[in-house]
């Protein structure tokens, strides 16, 4: 009997050990695992709250606005008075860019420079986003492109918000180019009341054709104050 009592005393202790073993391969008293799926940075157990397209970095819930635009979808105003370039692709190295399709011919000269080549047209221009009342310059470089020898003529045109020409401000800077490059004089021109946007024509004044290139506008400093009150 005592024989036996020591038998089954021993295979109540192996039967234990053998219990405690199974139990350390299978894991038991770990944590719950927290493994996400590859590559991503959602914190454990944390629910996706909004999903937004890839590469985005808006915040989850956050109404994400378009470029230029402020969060009620109202288009964004630059400062008055504040140094920026207002002209796209002034300098043509990007095609057409910027400009209406209608006239003008690209040019890629022997350097590999792009100007724009243009008659007398009316079909090339370029919208302006400018504000009343500040004064801007504008610069630019032309030369004589096709005989006979043409005037080079920028014209800048205001309009009304029911899309009427304003005819007594209209801005008209005239040039006759040589046959190489040259810069026309810098002009100002200051937007007056009661314009609701503005267009910048390039062409000839003439029967041949003149190139343009390097167009740059850019707000006065010291107008700010001006513009704001308008």
């Amino acid at each position: 009997m005592r024989i036996k009592g020591r038998r089954i005393w021993a295979l109540a202790i192996a039967g234990a050990l053998l219990v405690f073993l199974l139990c350390l391969l299978a894991g038991c008293g770990k944590t719950q695992s927290t493994e996400t799926t590859p590559g991503s940075t959602q914190a454990p157990g944390q629910e996706a709250v909004d999903q937004a397209s890839p590469d985005s970095t808006q915040a989850p819930g956050q109404e994400q606005a378009q470029p230029g635009m402020s969060s009620n979808g109202e288009q964004k105003a630059d400062k008055p008075g504040k140094k920026v370039e207002i002209l796209k692709n002034g300098s043509f190295e990007m095609g057409h860019y910027g400009w209406s399709p209608q006239e003008g011919t690209i040019i890629t000269e022997d350097d590999g420079n792009k100007c724009v080549s243009v008659k007398y047209s009316w079909g090339l221009y370029q919208f302006l986003e400018v504000h009343q009342g500040q004064t801007y310059e504008i610069t630019c470089q032309v030369r004589q492109d096709q005989e006979p020898i043409s005037t080079a003529r920028m014209c800048i045109i205001f309009y009304s918000k029911d899309h009427k020409i304003l005819n007594e401000r209209t801005v008209d800077i005239i040039h006759i180019p040589g046959n190489e490059w040259e810069d026309i004089p810098p002009a100002t021109f200051t937007v007056p009341k009661g314009a609701a946007f503005t267009k910048l024509f390039l062409l000839s004044n003439g029967h041949g054709s003149v190139c343009f290139d390097n167009i740059s506008i850019t707000p006065v400093a010291g107008d700010s104050a001006e513009a704001e009150k308008s």
